[in-house]
């Protein structure tokens, strides 16, 4: 009869593949249990720690706006109604910044589309919110080269995938807690602008507001 696996093996052998990508065989071969058991332990890990998530972190996959909840509520106007702030003579509320691949809403902001054409201060403004952009590519950057699973296909059902990923955003943070800091200079993140334009129609408020902030930045230089 096997001994039972002690909690530090168990928790090394869920922090070993989230931080390597390494297949369940390759973490069962490493450690010495088969594919089965490396599968239990990961799931049981994740599933504890996942406890914590609502303490930790505050998720939002942008790639499935439209199809979230979020995207109802914004529209709604159910969220980011406060504070409010009057710029340029327009009302701005709280936004969500997004690249030129999404729309441009109310509370979504998005650059100017660079077609070659673009006027001094719509250059000035869109280097601004790549500035701010930027904050968010690193920190995707740092979470996936911190654990290399990110990086690769996942040998995992898409069920129990969102799981995982939960889980390294839950360990990163507590990383970053303790002064655990990531150099994601070198890392293999691919998160870069996107070359494509949204296609579909802006809204006009969207557009006031985007002219608003344009001004603001132009008149502050």
């Amino acid at each position: 009869m096997r001994s039972p696996v002690s909690v530090e093996a168990r928790v090394a052998v869920a922090l070993w593949r989230l931080a390597t990508g390494d297949s369940f065989k390759s973490c069962g071969l490493q450690f010495g249990i088969g594919i089965s058991t490396a599968k239990t332990i990961c799931s049981e890990f994740e599933l504890s720690l996942l406890r914590l998530k609502d303490y930790l972190i505050n998720i939002l996959d942008a790639r499935v706006l439209r199809l979230s909840g979020l995207f109802k509520l914004g529209e709604n106007e159910q969220i980011l109604t406060s504070p409010m702030k009057i710029v340029s003579g327009t009302e701005i509320f709280p936004l969500i910044i997004g690249d030129s691949a999404y729309p441009l809403l109310k509370w979504l902001v998005q650059p100017y589309p660079n077609r070659g054409h673009l006027t001094p201060d719509e250059r000035e403004f869109n280097k601004k919110l790549s500035a701010a952009r930027s904050v968010v590519g690193r920190a995707c950057g740092m979470l996936k080269g911190r654990w290399r699973l990110l990086l690769r296909k996942v040998e995992q059902q898409t069920r129990t995938l969102s799981k995982t990923v939960l889980t390294t955003c839950v360990l990163h943070n507590i990383c970053i807690d303790h002064g655990d800091l990531y150099d994601c200079s070198d890392s293999d993140s691919d998160d870069s602008d996107s070359e494509d334009d949204y296609a579909g129609p802006l809204r006009e408020s969207g557009t006031e507001v985007r002219e608003a902030l344009k001004n603001f930045v132009w008149d502050d230089l």
